[in-house]
């Protein structure tokens, strides 16, 4: 295991956050504080999070749990993991990821993002944000990278990204999204020996995707559909063609409509996830959750995906039968596992939809969302300029995608 704390490697690296921290500047409002935002940190994020606490055991004098995301300045992901920590006796230990430059107004208002977050009980200690890429964690000589080793393994890693998460093909020269996603798996598995969840948010727009990677998600899912009939006929009713069409619309997905798109690509990311984690040894056991997606600047173009990962560790059996041993559970196959990929690929809920249908469900977005943008010092109650006038404001024609925390 790794060592337990990190002071000494990160001491006089990090930036210094302020003594005394001076009242934050009027905070404007966000794209990623709307309530759809707040509606995947409910029924994804926290959902997902609680039901894996109460299936986590925690020893009495080990109550950490422990968390990795990409937060934005105002720790919004961070204060929720909080209170439902609290909820349970937890204490909150994170990690974070945020590219912000030293001395930019981004950097000041995380530093008292962070002020506010460590006064709150419940709180490690040792939590910390690195000013770092997310790319960083597959650099082994990086800061990021580093900590890792100290802070880890996680119980949640939520990966919050801006771009999409294939736009760029893994290479030596530089790191991607992928490769960080794949060293954050490789010490998950290597060090973890509790289930833990993966959240994923990224955009998703055909042009945005590199062709390779395209290209070797597609294989993935060819490999089931050639191996396993029930997986091949689910694939014959998202792409609305026969068993021998299959194969030519996989090699034109980039042209098939956004909807069927969106469908396809998710298959192929967790057909890679699981085929990659399946290469370990003993292999785990993945899940992908109930996952969700919505429209920011297209129709769809963002998505919020969710996997829980079980390692898989038979219990000892006595050969000699001097004691009385239980035979170990039977262990799931890929192509079960393949199949659920599917289905909650063609089931994923659509935020806007939801809220729109529901008006008590939007209100209910709405009061959280409030909650939270107070606790970090928004303008929430002003009669003019507080959150509902601006929910309220006529919506732009096209609006600019800056961040995922849409």
């Amino acid at each position: 295991m790794p060592p337990e704390d990190s002071n000494d490697l990160i001491s006089g690296v990090l930036p210094t956050q302020p003594d005394s921290p001076v009242s934050p500047a009027r905070r404007q409002f966000k794209p990623w504080h709307k309530p759809r935002k707040q509606y995947v940190r409910r029924f994804q994020w926290l959902k997902e999070t609680e039901a894996l606490i109460s299936q986590t055991h925690f020893p009495d004098d080990s109550r950490i749990f422990r968390y990795l995301s990409l937060p934005g300045e105002d720790l919004l992901d961070v204060r929720s993991i909080r209170d439902l920590c609290q909820q349970y006796s937890l204490t909150l230990r994170y990690t974070g990821l945020n590219d912000v430059s030293q001395g930019s107004a981004d950097d000041v208002q995380l530093n008292l993002s962070e002020n506010d977050v460590k006064s709150l009980v419940g709180v490690h200690a040792n939590s910390q944000i690195l000013r770092e890429r997310f790319e960083a964690l597959a650099e082994t000589k990086s800061l990021a990278y580093g900590q890792l080793q100290y802070s880890g393994p996680f119980n949640v890693i939520n990966v919050d990204l801006c771009n999409h998460v294939a736009f760029e093909r893994p290479s030596q020269e530089r790191p991607t999204y992928l490769d960080a996603i794949g060293q954050l798996v490789a010490f998950q598995l290597r060090y973890s020996i509790q289930p833990w969840l993966l959240f994923l948010t990224t955009r998703l727009q055909p042009d945005c995707v590199n062709v390779e990677n395209l290209a070797a998600l597609m294989t993935a899912i060819r490999a089931n559909v050639e191996q396993d009939p029930q997986f091949r006929m689910g694939m014959t009713a998202i792409l609305k063609t026969t068993e021998d069409g299959i194969a030519g619309l996989l090699e034109r997905s980039i042209t098939l409509p956004p909807t069927v798109f969106k469908t396809v690509f998710t298959v192929g990311f967790g057909k890679w996830l699981l085929g990659y984690l399946r290469t370990a040894q003993p292999q785990p056991e993945v899940e992908m959750l109930d996952s969700f997606f919505y429209s920011v600047a297209g129709s769809p173009d963002m998505l919020s995906l969710g996997y829980r990962c079980r390692p898989v560790i038979q219990a000892p059996h006595d050969p000699l039968n001097l004691i009385q041993t239980a035979p170990n559970p039977i262990p799931i196959k890929e192509a079960s596992m393949a199949r659920i990929i599917l289905e909650r690929s063609n089931s994923m809920s659509n935020v806007d939809s939801a809220l729109e249908s529901d008006p008590g469900l939007r209100e209910r977005m709405i009061v959280e969302t409030e909650h939270l943008l107070r606790s970090a010092h928004y303008p929430v109650d002003d009669e003019r300029q507080g959150y509902r006038a601006w929910l309220n404001k006529p919506k732009k024609k096209k609006e600019r995608v800056r961040s995922s925390r849409s």
